[in-house]
């Protein structure tokens, strides 16, 4: 498409990375980075105790997470293959996929041909309403995109607290707090189970700092309205 053909039109693109994929350098376009409301996924203890009971998981179990939705990018072959070693490592207690999508089916067969005790704690739990809430009862979040525009979860993820564990294809830019990891695809899962075990889990002051640093960030809902607002000058 040519875009300077369209009258009065804004380029916006939600990344550098995205923003050289669909316009190049040539065509005048504006980067505004997703922005996420903090106070939504802001971390809260007792909040994390009620919705540990309603899940039956106890408060020394360790949960990890990945929220995405289930299509080849998001590489959940291999997100079943690093949370199994972790379960059997004993790094992670439970696991918990949510997103839906054309891989789902695939996905959970994949699941049902893994050991009883691997399988019976790794749950599909589909498209939900309730992420804030499964991410506050968790501990650490991994992503395994083979590509990612900019990945809103790692910012959720941040916004709530948790360690972070993700590939080399999200961007760099989304580390936040500075705790994030990337780790490439190309390496072992053992790698990527070492840096799980090395999160700093439970530690709740942490957690309501990072959400601060999300607060306070370019990804914040603040700094987003504003940003439209410059862009359209109303």
């Amino acid at each position: 498409m040519n875009f300077k053909k369209i009258p009065d039109i804004k380029l916006v693109a939600v990344s550098e990375e995205v923003q050289e994929k669909l316009f190049g350098k040539k065509i005048k376009s504006e980067v505004i980075l997703n922005g996420v409301d903090s106070d939504v996924y802001a971390f809260n203890e007792s909040r994390r105790r009620i919705i540990r009971e309603k899940f039956l998981i106890s408060e020394k179990e360790v949960v990890g997470i990945m929220v995405a939705r289930m299509t080849p990018i998001k590489n959940y072959d291999r997100a079943v293959k690093i949370a199994t070693l972790s379960i059997e490592r004993g790094v992670l207690d439970r696991f918990y996929m949510v997103g839906d999508g054309p891989e789902r089916e695939r996905i959970q067969k994949l699941i049902d041909e893994l050991p009883s005790r691997i399988k019976e704690n790794m749950y599909v739990m589909g498209e939900r309403n309730d992420i804030p809430d499964l991410l506050t009862m968790s501990d650490v979040m991994l992503l395994t995109s083979s590509n990612e525009g900019l990945s809103l979860s790692v910012i959720e993820g941040q916004a709530a607290g948790l360690g972070i564990v993700a590939s080399d294809g999200v961007p760099p830019v989304t580390n936040i707090t500075g705790k994030v990891i990337y780790i490439s695809l190309r390496v072992e899962d053992k790698v990527w189970t070492d840096a799980i075990e090395k999160m700093s889990i439970n530690n709740f002051t942490d957690r309501i700092k990072s959400n601060e640093y999300v607060l306070n960030s370019q990804f914040s809902k603040k700094i987003f309205i504003r940003k439209f607002i410059e862009l359209y000058n109303l």
